[in-house]
């Protein structure tokens, strides 16, 4: 049978004496131009919520870039919250 070592005398104790692994920055790098950021900006992100918001508008920072949050009412009674980039994005080209 197989000798146990110190450490995993306590039930999880291999938990803490693990080591980390690298950093994975095509994951964890979000900025402009990267691969995860890229991916990230294709989806709408909830960053604020709209009773957060008052009249004047909220400066945000959203996956490394610049923004600003404002209320906008939509139809009587309702309002959504709306974040708009500060810097604009060259519209790219599509496919016929």
């Amino acid at each position: 049978m197989a000798e146990r070592l110190a450490f995993l005398s306590k039930a999880y104790s291999a938990y803490y004496h693990r080591g980390m692994p690298p950093v994975d920055k095509e994951l964890t790098q979000v900025g402009s131009g990267t691969p995860c950021g890229e991916y990230l900006r294709r989806f709408w992100q909830p960053v604020v919520v709209s009773s957060d918001l008052g009249d004047v508008p909220k400066r945000l920072k959203i996956l490394g870039s610049r923004a600003t949050g404002f209320a906008a009412v939509i139809t009587a009674g309702s309002s959504a919250a709306t974040a708009r980039s500060s810097k604009r994005r060259a519209s790219r080209p599509t496919a016929p």
